[in-house]
């Protein structure tokens, strides 16, 4: 109809006399109201009822009482989102009808939520889901278990030497509670050392060496051993069989399941100044993870910081002669995140496989 009437219009304006301008000013206003209504009018034909397009992408993150979920909206189906989140159930293919976790924001993008109050030791399925006018889409599901809680367990496990080491519990992950004292490789291969300790190391060779802090055996029972970066990752694993060195990806896990704040670092601190300098800031070692300030070495042969800082070496490198570490101080809360040369000595701490 619309276009039927605007052909009028236009066969119309052929015989419109040409000195008549008010008249072709209206024609004009005409022709242009026309063709707003064909070209809205089409729009809204060819725009079909759709639902959104979701994706249930990932879980990560997967503690005995917490996990995150993440999903993706790839497309709105052509009308505005009302509604997204996660359908979460113990049951499979879990909808709205659920438990239904709903963001506080509705776009085309990927968005993720972590979930607390689960229940350990329990399979779950979750699904991503959007809502618009038209309906209620669904990701595909994925189902994942939550693992036992571990908090507080304490036990031992013995090293490469035969030192007996205490570990604890800290909520999906057992951890040892003391920095490692080894002076072998799991297979029984000797990891080496330098004589004397001071001997300073070439910087563009590879290094795998241990040390008692200053070369003082008397230090080892307390503050263990100082290792290079390539000794604590090397295959022979430095640590008992069964454990490993953490990675960043397995202190990051950690750090959610303590709630990472500026005095994180005071629940993984031993308490007191038996070991640690005044004023060992913060400390609660209310995880037990008990940790000591068992220093460095430097490239040049330096001991430094024994009381007042521990380090220990991540897994994860930075760079090809860079690796991570974690560091904790006697005046501060705070866990520190940094990088250093693979050949200074840090202490190590392990971590129970999966």
């Amino acid at each position: 109809m619309i276009e039927f009437l605007l052909i009028r219009i236009i066969k119309t304006h052929r015989y419109m006399p040409r000195g008549r301008t008010k008249n072709r000013i209206w024609f004009c206003k005409i022709l242009s109201m026309g063709l707003v209504l064909i070209l809205t009018n089409s729009c809204l034909k060819s725009d079909p009822e759709q639902l959104p397009v979701v994706l249930t992408t990932e879980v990560t993150n997967l503690w005995p009482a917490n996990v995150r979920i993440s999903g993706k909206i790839t497309s709105n189906g052509g009308s505005r989102l009302s509604e997204q989140g996660f359908c979460l159930s113990e049951e499979h293919l879990p909808d709205i009808s659920d438990n239904k976790i709903k963001t506080g924001f509705r776009c085309i993008c990927p968005y993720s939520i972590m979930v607390t109050g689960l229940s350990p030791q329990t399979d779950y399925y979750v699904r991503a889901y959007a809502t618009n006018s038209n309906g209620t889409a669904y990701g595909a599901e994925l189902p994942f278990t939550t693992p036992a809680d571990h908090t507080g367990e304490k036990g031992t496990v013995e090293d490469s030497d035969g030192n007996v080491c205490q570990t604890i519990g800290i909520g999906a992950q057992i951890w040892m509670a003391e920095n490692l004292k080894t002076t072998r490789y799991s297979n029984g291969d000797p990891i080496g050392t330098t004589i004397p300790a001071t001997m300073e190391l070439p910087e563009d060779l590879t290094h795998k060496y241990q040390w008692a802090y200053g070369g003082d055996e008397s230090n080892v029972a307390a503050y263990g051993r100082l290792y290079t970066w390539d000794a604590a990752t090397d295959s022979r694993n430095v640590c008992p069989a069964g454990w490993h060195v953490f990675s960043n990806d397995d202190w990051s896990t950690l750090l959610i399941f303590l709630g990472e704040s500026d005095d994180t670092g005071g629940k993984l601190k031993e308490e007191g100044t038996t070991h640690w300098q005044s004023p060992n800031t913060g400390a609660t070692n209310e995880t037990g993870f008990s940790a000591l300030p068992g220093g460095g070495r430097d490239g040049k042969g330096a001991f430094y910081g024994l009381g007042y800082g521990g380090f220990w070496w991540s897994s994860s490198e930075s760079t090809t002669t860079l690796a991570f570490y974690r560091a904790l101080n006697h005046d501060s809360g705070t866990i520190y995140n940094y990088s250093i040369y693979k050949y200074y000595g840090l202490s190590v701490r392990c971590l129970k496989n999966p």
